[in-house]
């Protein structure tokens, strides 16, 4: 009914509420205040991101297709492709059983990848990784929806049927993690910090850095913010 949606809908004002955090922090003047969202102006410019659009191109359907192609070579290591195979058997199910509250869960899912997929141009791949984070835990979610909507239909055509897909299941898992963490172990790359490093010690007393971007500048506000070097 059109009441339970809207009672499923007031859930999601908690986490709309993450950004009254904005404003609050900004009036306090702290070292690193992007965009300084401490006006009603700012902080809706901020929630726009109003500041990467002026600098964007015109989007195009080949960016589009470029996005989407990105995102399937995404999956295998991301979700895997067997976990989008149940994803899609639960959001089928999710349909069908309709749902007061994996339908609107479903409709979210696909409006948020649409936004994603058209509305963003980043100028670099691993820029577009966290946009997609969403898409990927709400394809886990639908995937354990499907896993539990296939239980009893496995059950009843074989009692160890779903015993033996689950430990398939974690097996694969299991040989995904070496590599993954692999990929993710960033504890022995100094590269930001050292590149940081020589710009400083490479300015005199007094001077003024223009940054090219947030890239350049985010490893010199840690050094200054946190380490207190060259305040």
């Amino acid at each position: 009914s059109l009441k339970a949606q809207a009672r499923f809908a007031l859930w999601s004002l908690p986490g709309l509420s993450l950004y009254l955090y904005l404003p609050l922090r900004a009036m306090h003047a702290p070292f690193l205040n992007w965009g300084d969202p401490s006006t009603w102006g700012r902080f809706w410019q901020s929630v726009l991101r109003s500041q990467y659009a002026a600098g964007e191109t015109a989007r195009q359907f080949s960016k589009t297709i470029e996005l989407t192609r990105y995102l399937l070579s995404q999956i295998p290591s991301e979700v895997t492709w067997a976990a989008l195979a149940l994803a899609a058997v639960g959001m089928v199910a999710s349909w069908q059983q309709r749902s007061a509250g994996l339908r609107p869960l479903l409709l979210c899912f696909a409006l948020h990848l649409f936004l994603v997929l058209n509305y963003n141009n980043p100028p670099l791949p691993w820029v577009i990784n966290a946009f997609f984070i969403p898409d990927f835990v709400l394809i886990l979610l639908f995937a354990f929806i499907g896993a539990e909507w296939l239980y009893p239909r496995f059950m009843a055509w074989h009692p160890r049927a779903p015993f033996a897909l689950a430990l398939a299941a974690f097996a694969g898992m299991l040989a995904l993690a070496p590599g993954r963490y692999r990929h993710l172990d960033y504890s022995r790359d100094f590269l930001l910090y050292d590149y940081s490093r020589d710009i400083q010690q490479g300015l005199g007393p007094n001077s003024a850095l223009l940054a090219s971007g947030g890239n350049d500048a985010f490893g010199l506000w840690y050094l200054q913010g946190i380490e207190k070097r060259r305040l």
